[in-house]
Formats: C-alpha cells, sequence, structure tokens
C-alpha cells in the first residue's frame, strides 16, 4: 500500500493521471450504459490474474502489458447479483499516454477518458446515493462536463474502495 500512497503524492504533485488498470486504468471506456474500467474473464492461457488484466487492458485499450508497472491486488469483489468475483489489480502506465492517441478496441469500447486525482478526490465530484429500498449507501463520481458521464456501480464501487486505501487520511466511505 505504500507504493500506492507514493504514487497518489506523485500524481498529485505533478498533476498527471493516477492509473489503476483491470479494473484499473484511470483510463475509462464508455459503454453503452456507461462506464468501466479495463478487464473481463480469465482465459485459459492466463497464468494469473495479473496477467488477465494486463491482456484484458492491451484487448481493449491497446496498452502493451510492458507499458504498465503493477502496484498490486486490491480486494476481491463479488459482483451484485454473486454471479461473478471482481480481482482489481492496481498499476499504473510508466510513461504518459495521451488519451487522443489511444487505439481502442472499438468492437469493445465506444470511447476512452482520464480523470485526474483530483477529479476524484473533490468532493463536489462525489455522490452518495442510496441502494435500491435499503439502507446501504454508495459512492458515484461526475465527470467533467465535457464528459458528462456519472460513474457508478461496481466501476465506482472500486475506484472509491482503492481511494480509501491509498488516501491519507483514508477517505469516509
Amino acid at each position: 500500500m505504500d507504493v500506492w500512497r507514493e504514487q497518489l503524492q506523485r500524481s498529485l504533485q505533478y498533476d498527471v493521471d493516477l492509473t489503476l488498470m483491470c479494473v484499473l486504468i484511470f483510463y475509462i471506456t464508455i459503454l453503452t450504459n456507461g462506464c468501466s474500467l479495463p478487464g473481463g474473464r480469465r482465459d485459459p492461457e492466463d497464468k494469473t490474474i495479473v496477467d488477465t488484466a494486463l491482456r484484458e487492458t492491451y484487448e481493449e485499450i491497446n496498452i502493451l502489458p510492458s507499458e504498465i508497472e503493477i502496484l498490486g491486488q486490491h480486494a476481491a469483489l463479488p459482483s451484485v447479483d454473486k454471479s461473478l468475483v471482481v480481482y482489481p489489480i492496481v498499476g499504473y502506465i510508466k510513461q504518459p499516454v495521451d488519451v487522443n492517441d489511444i487505439k481502442y478496441n472499438h468492437h469493445e469500447v465506444s470511447d476512452v477518458f482520464t480523470l485526474t486525482l483530483d477529479e476524484l478526490l473533490n468532493p463536489t465530484n462525489r455522490t452518495k446515493k442510496r441502494f435500491r429500498d435499503t439502507n446501504y449507501y454508495y459512492t458515484t463520481f461526475q465527470t467533467p462536463p465535457w464528459i458528462g458521464i456519472e460513474i457508478w456501480g461496481l466501476t465506482a464501487f472500486i475506484i472509491n474502495g482503492v481511494l480509501r486505501t491509498i488516501c491519507e487520511p483514508p477517505l469516509n466511505p
């Protein structure tokens, strides 16, 4: 976790995007009904879940595994219906990448954008919402107007969990 905090400090200091991958890379892909982080199911040739994360990131947003530094794994998360478990792998792209230069897979992704840590940590961009008719509240993220998307669901849950882990003092849930 200390490496994550160091990366956070570097990102804030130089105002660069903290990239989280597979399920991480704050290169967030826009889907029909929202947005998600790169990721997918493990293939037989994947020796580890890190291999899966790197392969899926390459397949979706064309960033080579050699260009990514893996920092670690965040806590595994079940989907709402418990039909699958997501293993967030945290990493960053070693060299700056212009989001406009990303040659993403148009069959899986309709667009790609990045958010800075400042944008994600800004309280005006974070909203608490009630989950259905329960007493459970979850965090969503508002993107800048030129993106105009709300990040919600499992994607927001993963991002919020990672931010709560790397921030000192920790963010409130």
